[in-house]
């Protein structure tokens, strides 16, 4: 089985699909490295 999930993934990469990361108030994708801001819808 998985790894437990102590955190739930809301976002995910516009560009490649990978869960993005919550940084501050940047929304991060770790593979491609694209960036939201938390305002944006």
């Amino acid at each position: 089985m998985g790894e437990p999930r102590t955190r739930e993934h809301t976002h995910l990469c516009d560009r490649c699909g990978e869960r993005m990361e919550e940084i501050q108030c940047k929304i991060v994708c770790p593979r491609c490295g694209y960036t939201r801001d938390c305002s944006d819808p």
